[in-house]
């Protein structure tokens, strides 16, 4: 691949996003497609995306499960601080090593799903009502792990695999208090002295 290779992305009134690539040989803009290629890129795409999340994990996490020494038993925990997956609970390394890809490979769909995914390209991450979204997320699993007296997450890695879970799982509750929420801000002002005017 060309070294000066870029992506941009634009987004129409209609909310059509399109994402252009260039480099010295090749310029097209996705959106310009066929829709089959698009699916194509997008099958293609997220494949990629989650065989990345989880590469090497089944050899290197069998040989954790298996290991007896310090680095083992540190790979272990680093493991679970990242995916929640604790060997204890796995008869043998394969099977563990498959849980551990599994979890990486669903934190990895989380961040594509909730847009916390990095393209290269500048600009906020989460905008208008899905950044409303993540922090109504962040409050409800605040209380949900307090109510169970758990220690909140502290990697932000961590923080948004499971907002993203949530969101994912109870979209419609949580687009729902989000447009709230933005509505409320969105009041007309209220002038307090003609108010009370009236009232008098």
């Amino acid at each position: 691949m060309a070294k000066n290779a870029k992506a941009t992305d634009s987004v129409d009134s209609n909310g059509v996003i399109t994402i252009t690539y260039t480099s010295p040989d090749v310029s097209l803009v996705f959106g310009d497609l066929p829709h089959a290629s698009q699916v194509y890129l997008a099958q293609y795409g997220l494949n990629k995306a989650l065989q990345d999340a989880a590469s090497g994990t089944l050899k290197a996490a069998t040989d954790a499960y298996n290991g007896t020494d310090e680095a083992a038993a540190k790979a272990r925990k680093k493991y679970y601080d990242a995916t929640n997956v604790d060997s204890n609970d796995y008869d043998n390394g394969a099977s563990y090593a498959e849980a551990v890809a599994l979890a990486q490979k669903n934190s990895r769909l989380a961040d594509i799903m909730s847009g916390d995914v990095s393209v290269g390209t500048t600009g906020p991450r989460l905008r208008g009502i899905d950044a409303v979204m993540f922090d109504v997320a962040i409050e409800r699993l605040k209380v949900a792990f307090g109510n169970a007296g758990k220690k909140f997450p502290e990697t932000a890695a961590e923080v948004r695999r499971i907002a993203g879970l949530y969101i994912a799982k109870y979209d419609g509750d949580v687009r729902a208090e989000a447009q709230r929420r933005m509505d409320a801000e969105n009041l007309p002002a209220i002038d307090l002295d003609d108010l009370m005017t009236e009232t008098e």
